[in-house]
């Protein structure tokens, strides 16, 4: 396989993989200068590692969704180790972590969004979640001013449950990314802790 035959979603999904890594890297690298020298080093031996490189230098092209599948689990793992075990240090360092979230989603500087549903697309091209075969969004309803879903995924609340975190500190960062992806436009989105999702516009 050449690499111009690459499924765009897989790529998409790659880049997706190495955002969350470097937001757990930057987390974790947070509680390194807050004291816990060893914080990045234990993150690496306890939840493995994402080789960097281009998507054809780091996955097998013969099995590429398993090791989207592998990598996407480690990603998980790692930003919910690094969540976790700052907020062990003190859970005052929530504040920070949360104003980082929605700083990188501001970064990315998607521009002003004009419609809920390009909103939902833009958030679910950038957020890692399900894996391009997979579809675990139940949408509940939808029209123009709002769009209400369920997500099924267990692959969040795995990835916290084995780092010893809360799944509602993941809904609460997600949240602020969100805020922060959405701050050019009159749109915002509501998480409750059942894991269902509300994005609706704001005066």
């Amino acid at each position: 396989m050449k690499a111009s035959d690459i499924n765009s979603e897989y790529i998409n999904h790659f880049n997706k993989i190495k955002l969350l890594n470097h937001i757990a890297e930057s987390i974790a690298y947070f509680g390194v200068e807050q004291g816990f020298e060893k914080l990045m080093d234990n993150m690496d031996m306890t939840c493995g590692g994402i080789p960097e490189g281009d998507y054809c230098q780091v996955i097998d092209l013969s099995a590429q969704e398993v090791f989207l599948s592998l990598y996407t689990n480690i990603a998980e793992y790692r930003f919910a180790y690094a969540v976790t075990n700052v907020l062990k240090m003190n859970e005052k360092f929530i504040i920070p972590v949360k104003d980082f979230l929605r700083r990188t989603g501001i970064e990315l500087n998607v521009g002003e969004i004009p419609s809920l549903q390009e909103a939902y697309k833009v958030l679910y091209s950038i957020i890692l979640d399900d894996l391009p075969s997979e579809n675990s969004k139940e949408i509940i309803s939808e029209n123009q001013k709002e769009i209400l879903w369920k997500g099924t995924n267990k692959r969040h609340e795995d990835a916290w449950s084995k780092a010893g975190g809360k799944i509602e500190n993941y809904l609460e960062l997600l949240k602020d990314f969100a805020d922060g992806l959405f701050s050019r436009s009159k749109i915002q989105l509501n998480i409750e802790n059942d894991q269902t999702f509300i994005l609706h516009f704001i005066n």
